[in-house]
């Protein structure tokens, strides 16, 4: 099994071009990039692959009225952008935007997210293709893992939750049974959660579950406290879109102080996934692979959460080891990183992968 890296510079969003003052380093894939050709020579990088579909196929989890909204006009697609990035404040005044710096149209970032989330489904079906080989593919796609992106909207810089999309695509499309999803992101993926419990209840149009096994088992890692999980501050920063908090399968909050205990609980958590799969094999797994846990990390909400280089390495070796011991073929996605060290992780982690494999 070579690795794969799917690099799809086109269409990388570079939240600065829009006026759009988060940070948001738009040059982190392009930086992943150039470490791997750089130190990483067993690993394969494919870029431009392209799946011929007008659009992704958003119903599967998103409300009608929200994908109304996207394609309807450009005024009420701006209006979901501005929710996505939290643009706007209670009294109609801006919040950490500033058209004036911008150099780009907004539509243009909404093309650019819609491709982003087809990307998410086309690294996974290069991993899908080759699921019957030995050891597991995994591909691992620089962009993806919105996983706050709720039925009804955007959440938390997540416009279209690409993550369930593709497990529902899977199984739609492709035959897909067990899907496990693992967030190692530094927020909750509130999202996901809530889709994939919307869809145990048949409220969305692909059924998974079947008796008393969820077809699609999510687990998630995150800080025990602060954003999404301080419902105050959720309510207040995008009103009735955020709440309330569905759980995940598995949730795994982790104190701020704890994280020596990060990645034996991860390790607990991954084997009672395998415990709820009723030890079966699952056909896939989709790795959101949050670089904003790490110490360095510009982002203020994800402060209570510091995990050094080295513990991040060993996070992604450990969930990349289980799921070759289970053959389970997997995509791997960067998902939440901010400020001009977010790069460093995925690139250490595919610069240890390179080494071992």
């Amino acid at each position: 099994m070579t690795p794969i890296v799917y690099y799809d510079k086109p269409h990388q969003v570079n939240a600065a071009d829009y006026g759009i003052e988060i940070p948001i380093v738009g040059s982190r894939p392009d930086m992943i990039h150039d470490s791997v050709i750089q130190n990483c020579p067993k690993i394969e990088i494919v870029s431009e692959t392209r799946i011929d579909t007008p659009r992704p196929p958003l119903e599967l989890v998103h409300s009608a009225e929200f994908v109304h909204n996207l394609l309807d006009s450009k005024e009420t697609a701006i209006k979901e952008l501005m929710k996505c990035y939290e643009l706007i404040n209670d009294d109609g005044s801006f919040n950490r935007y500033n058209p004036a710096n911008a150099i780009a149209d907004p539509t243009e970032a909404l093309g650019k997210m819609f491709r982003q989330c087809e990307g998410t489904y086309i690294a996974a079906k290069m991993a899908w293709d080759k699921k019957n080989i030995s050891p597991a593919q995994m591909v691992y796609y620089l962009g993806g893992g919105q996983h706050h992106a709720r039925i009804d909207g955007p959440s938390g810089f997540c416009l279209l939750n690409d993550i369930a999309l593709t497990a529902m695509r899977l199984i739609k499309e492709d035959g897909a049974g067990l899907i496990w999803i693992i967030d190692v992101d530094v927020h909750k993926g509130d999202g996901t959660a809530e889709i994939v419990n919307a869809s145990v209840r048949g409220e969305l149009p692909v059924q998974t579950y079947i008796g008393k096994n969820p077809e699609i088992i999510n687990l998630s890692i995150h800080m025990a406290r602060g954003w999404p999980l301080d419902r105050e501050e959720l309510a207040k920063s995008n009103g009735q879109n955020c709440a309330p908090i569905a759980p995940s399968r598995i949730d795994i909050g982790i104190e701020s102080g704890d994280e020596a205990n990060y990645v034996p609980k991860l390790k607990a958590g991954m084997d009672t996934i395998l415990g709820y799969s009723g030890n079966r094999k699952p056909d896939f797994a989709i790795v959101v692979d949050g670089a904003d846990p790490y110490e360095k990390d510009g982002l203020p909400s994800s402060a209570l959460l510091k995990l050094s280089l080295e513990q991040c390495i060993e996070r992604d070796m450990a969930i990349y080891h289980f799921l070759q011991a289970h053959k389970v073929p997997s995509v791997w996605l960067t998902s939440g990183g901010y400020g001009n060290a977010a790069w460093e992780v995925a690139a250490a982690f595919l610069k240890k992968l390179n080494d071992e494999v």
